[in-house]
């Protein structure tokens, strides 16, 4: 899983999204925010998380 920091039109959300994939973080931001076609969306990569507790 990986966290990405959510910025839209310019601005950071500050509010983190955890996903498998960029595909899903969009999902998850887009099912959450009123978007339209015209709303700036990035997504950046911060952070890499270990999906399970027991791997080192």
């Amino acid at each position: 899983m990986t966290i990405y920091r959510v910025i839209i039109d310019g601005q950071e959300t500050g509010e983190p999204v955890i996903a498998a994939s960029y595909a899903d973080a969009y999902f998850d931001v887009a099912s959450t925010m009123p978007l339209t076609y015209q709303t700036d969306v990035k997504l950046i990569a911060v952070e890499q998380t270990n999906d399970n507790p027991s791997i080192k």
